[in-house]
Formats: structure tokens, sequence, C-alpha cells
């Protein structure tokens, strides 16, 4: 990590006024690093959207792979949070954030007619 100090002016430099500019790099996220969620089907499409709006027109909300995952196991398959949980090698904790998140998404763009677009980013198929 980098601090510089620079003084504003030189006539206010007595006071003690001074801009820090702190410079990090190389640091992309903070905090725990995300673990490895299992996804069994990769999505068909990429995009739905209401019908007869050209998708330049609509906003989009962005759901990824891993909420579409947890939406598929609990409310399509029927399983509880705690089997879907399993499946995916998360926590029944961390489903129920996808799981939450997921719904709020598709929710928002049902009600509000914005485009639904399946971020699936970097999904590794394994045997």
């Amino acid at each position: 990590m980098f601090l510089h100090a620079f003084k504003v002016r030189p006539d206010i430099a007595h006071m003690g006024i001074y801009i820090c500019l702190i410079r990090i790099p190389n640091m992309r996220r903070r905090g725990r690093p995300r673990c490895i969620r299992f996804v069994e089907n990769r999505p068909a499409t990429d995009y739905f959207k209401p019908r007869g709006i050209p998708l330049i027109d609509l906003d989009a909300v962005q759901v990824n792979a891993e909420e579409l995952e947890a939406i598929r196991l609990v409310d399509y398959e029927g399983l509880d949070q705690e089997q879907s949980a399993e499946k995916m090698g998360v926590s029944r904790r961390t489903l129920a954030r996808e799981l939450k998140s997921g719904r709020h998404k598709i929710a928002e763009a049902l009600l509000q007619g914005k485009a639904i677009e399946i971020k699936t980013g970097t999904l590794t198929k394994t045997e």
C-alpha cells in the first residue's frame, strides 16, 4: 500500500490541510473469498425480456448462475433449503441469501418490465 500526502495550496499549508491519496495496487475484493458453488445445469438462454419491446430499449436485471440454481433447486425441484445447500456445496445460510437475492431480482424484472440477463461467469464442467 502506498500513501502519498500533498499540500493543497502553499498559502494554507501552515494550517496543516492535506489531501491524502491512497493507492492499493492489485486489490480486487475485500473480505473472505467466495467458496465454489456447484451448478448442475448451464442455463439454456442468456436473456428473457418482455414481448414486443426491443432489448436495446429495456433496462436489465442481472441474475447470476448461483441465484438461478438456488431458485431451480428450491422452487422448481421442490427440495428444502438444507438439501439444496448440500447439492450446491454451500451453507444453508448462503443458499438462503442467494435465493432471496435471485427472487428479488426476478420479481423486480417482472413487476417493472425489465429484461433478465443471466450471468454465468466462468462455469466449468466437472465429471
